[in-house]
């Protein structure tokens, strides 16, 4: 696939392609391991931070603070392969392992100040060497240009091995309206 296209001017493609170095860029800036890998017709980076609050989706704007027994923060930026713009509306499914499957969840999409990203709380045990299999559906929404358009027809896995998982909480108690605390995804017996 290429930038080119009958959709977009030459002047325009310059504006995209920086689009995709400035996300590259607050990818490298985030404190923490990213891992990425190409998937398709995407470029899926992954990455763990300590467990977060957010403003709640349900209860109106209020703080969420995470949950007391979230353990990590679990985040998928999905790019485009080809001129690394955050590709957004996918549906993310995250699976972590060791030696069996811990943890299957879809992750919501989160806008954050810096780098939106799919993620989730979980509470998973300590230790290294889990892998983390990313599993994105084909979007079902309408793409213009009649040769960019087909991007993303098929759905794409990407599989890290090796990770080990940044742990801790990220308490903002400062922040209002306070709500209930976040839900957490759990490790657990497998259900699916």
């Amino acid at each position: 696939m290429t930038i080119e296209s009958g959709q977009s001017t030459r002047d325009e493609h310059p504006a995209a392609l920086a689009q995709g170095r400035a996300l590259r860029a607050a990818l490298q800036a985030l404190g923490h391991p990213v891992h990425l890998q190409h998937a398709g017709d995407f470029l899926v980076a992954f990455f763990s931070t300590p467990a977060e609050g957010r403003y709640g989706r349900n209860d109106g704007v209020r703080w969420r603070e995470a949950a007391p027994d979230a353990t990590t923060h679990l985040a998928v930026v999905v790019l485009d392969a080809v001129d690394n713009r955050f590709v957004p509306e996918l549906d993310v499914e995250l699976e972590i392992w060791r030696g069996e499957r811990l943890l299957h969840v879809r992750l919501p999409f989160e806008w954050h100040p810096a780098l939106h990203h799919y993620g989730v709380d979980a509470d998973l045990p300590e230790g290294r060497d889990f892998v983390v299999v990313v599993r994105i559906a084909a979007p079902r929404y309408l793409r213009h240009d009649k040769v960019n358009g087909r991007r993303y027809a098929q759905p794409a896995v990407a599989t890290f091995t090796g990770i080990e998982l940044a742990r801790g909480r990220d308490p903002h108690p400062h922040a209002t309206p306070q709500g209930a605390e976040a839900d957490v995804a759990r490790a657990g017996p497998d259900e699916a």
